[in-house]
């Protein structure tokens, strides 16, 4: 496995199997005193033949006592799981290239979402814009316009926020969250965005537990389910949001379920 014949390795430190960095960073003297301190060491790591070639091995080490518990040693058990690690790492590189291509189409998915979303948006404004130039128009008219107009304008940051969001993958801040509270401040956003002929009906329970989530990240995902769930019931039906408390095999847990009234996945969206 490294080369070396028994003469020309037994009594030489095991050091000499490290890499060079390894032994700067002093980690064969690590290993051994993690071994002496936990009973065992073991780890996965690039170990160089006496070639000078690297082989990825799975080390075990214990220490070995006398009959007066007095330390003489130790046992080494090294395997070579080049190949296994070699299979792991195109396996790995694969995911990430289908992760890659997954990410485009959904951004290509996301953006002519947000487009379509935009362009109802720009002409919410630009109706409100015409009808406030108009000097004979009662004043309460006009601010309920210059009212949409604001609204429309704090929609469209959102749907900006979440396509920064999504480019980036901008790190999430996680904090105590009620979710309850988070669906209520969106239910009015979400009617006004799915249109007249969608019902949004909420079943929240009450005493809800809160969780540790990014909130505008938690807004987004609804936000997203709602927008799919409307293309789902082509704008006719009805959105369900639900909540409840969850006690099972991973502890206390909160469910959020959304759901619609639409025609379901074709087999071929299902696939993906």
């Amino acid at each position: 496995m490294t080369g070396y014949r028994a003469e020309e390795i037994v009594g030489r430190h095991c050091s000499c199997f490290y890499s060079d960095e390894d032994r700067e960073i002093g980690r064969p003297a690590l290993a051994l005193k993690s071994a002496l301190e936990d009973g065992r060491y073991e780890c996965d790591g690039w170990r160089v033949r006496k070639d000078g070639t690297r082989f990825r091995a799975h080390i075990l080490i214990q220490p070995v006592f006398d009959g007066d518990k007095r330390l003489v040693g130790y046992t080494k058990l090294v395997r070579d799981v080049t190949a296994e690690a070699t299979v792991a790492e195109e396996l790995a590189e694969a995911h990430e290239a289908l992760d890659r291509s997954e990410k485009l189409r959904s951004l290509g998915e996301l953006t002519g979402g947000i487009a379509h979303d935009f362009n109802n948006l720009l002409t919410v404004v630009r109706g409100s814009a015409e009808l406030l130039q108009n000097a004979e128009l009662p004043e309460h008219k006009r601010a309920r316009h210059i009212e949409a107009i604001v609204e429309t304008a704090d929609r469209a940051a959102e749907l900006t926020g979440q396509l920064l969001s999504f480019g980036r993958r901008q790190a999430l801040q996680p904090k105590p969250t009620d979710i309850n509270g988070v669906i209520a401040e969106i239910t009015e956003m979400l009617r006004r965005t799915l249109g007249l002929r969608v019902a949004v009906l909420k079943a929240p329970q009450p005493g809800l537990w809160q969780v540790e989530v990014d909130p505008q990240q938690l807004h987004n995902l609804i936000l997203n389910a709602a927008l799919n769930a409307r293309d789902a019931m082509d704008g006719v039906g009805t959105l369900t949001i639900a909540t409840r408390n969850v006690t099972g095999a991973q502890g206390e847990e909160v469910r959020l379920s959304i759901s619609d009234t639409g025609r379901g996945m074709a087999p071929e969206v299902k696939e993906r």
